[in-house]
């Protein structure tokens, strides 16, 4: 196995949201929540995909209902090359993830949060 190299910049743990977020949509829509850092440890995995994020969706999702279902909390993965990365599609070119700032907002994202997964 190629030795791994941790990465400086990982999203900090707490919300963000999807660059297709609709900010006159509710606020959890294209919005989720980081809640750790994962590496796939099989050796033939490529090494930029290595280094996965884990999070989950703050909208109504079939992870949602599936996690409520089997009483699990299940979650969500990506490459952490591609939750840092950059989109460029149509209109918009910048951050796929962008973190959610606003005290209100991570409040009542919190609270939803709870709710969603308890």
């Amino acid at each position: 196995m190629n030795p791994l190299k941790l990465p400086i910049n990982v999203p900090k743990l707490g919300f963000w949201r999807h660059y297709k977020h609709e900010p006159a949509g509710p606020t959890n829509n294209y919005t989720y929540e980081v809640v750790g850092i994962g590496v796939n440890t099989e050796d033939d995995c490529p090494h930029e995909h290595r280094i996965t994020v884990l999070y989950r969706p703050l909208y109504n999702s079939e992870l949602v209902e599936a996690s409520k279902k089997s009483g699990n909390n299940f979650h969500w993965s990506r490459p952490l090359d591609n939750w840092m990365g950059d989109v460029d599609k149509g209109d918009y070119k910048g951050p796929r993830f962008i973190p959610v700032t606003d005290s209100g907002t991570i409040t009542d994202l919190h609270w939803l949060s709870q709710r969603m997964y308890p």
